[in-house]
């Protein structure tokens, strides 16, 4: 139908301006739409083993519209949402029955500083563990099933490129919540 193909076309351009490399000058991006964008990329992500379906999950969206549009790298950004979404789908994916998979994507303006949360309602992590989620090549996936990279390339895209600040917070058997602060103010930051 046109509207499938309309959603495709969608689909694929979302594709594109997410795999475009060597494309990282920052530029003026309203948070909720990045947000929305990457929320649609993974809604797409095909999981191969089958582990879990994102379309599936209940995604909360709590969004502080008076957020400025912030100056940022918008396929490195995409980049972090994408593997903290991703993350927790997978977190979410052996949920019992009687707790559903759901995410929560929050953004709020904190004086000179933008906030984006990405929270799950699955297993949580021990104290060891989320000391070292940003740690590179660190994982808890069996073999082969990831690189253990996502979440310290989402730490030095944060941190070294954007100025600001990626943390974690977590209950073992209630979930976990990924922060990500972003200055509103980017004068020191590469145009």
């Amino acid at each position: 139908t046109f509207k499938a193909g309309t959603r495709a076309a969608d689909i694929i351009s979302d594709m594109q301006k997410f795999s475009r490399k060597g494309i990282n000058r920052h530029e003026s991006v309203v948070v909720s739409d990045l947000i929305e964008a990457v929320i649609d990329l993974a809604s797409c992500d095909y999981d191969l083993k089958k582990t879990y379906n994102f379309r599936s999950i209940t995604v909360v969206r709590e969004y502080d519209e008076q957020i400025p549009a912030l100056r940022i790298c918008r396929p490195e950004m995409e980049q972090v949402l994408f593997n903290l979404l991703k993350n927790a789908a997978q977190a979410v994916a052996d949920n019992p029955p009687e707790r559903p998979p759901q995410l929560t994507v929050h953004t709020v303006l904190e004086g000179s500083w933008a906030t984006i949360t990405v929270g799950d309602n699955g297993s949580g992590m021990s104290e060891d563990i989320s000391k070292r989620v940003f740690e590179p090549f660190f994982t808890t996936r069996e073999v082969g099933a990831g690189t253990g990279l996502g979440l310290s390339v989402s730490y030095a895209i944060v941190v070294n490129n954007h100025r600001g600040s990626i943390s974690v917070s977590t209950v073992v058997g209630e979930g976990s919540l990924f922060m990500v602060r972003l200055p509103l103010i980017s004068e020191a930051l590469p145009l």
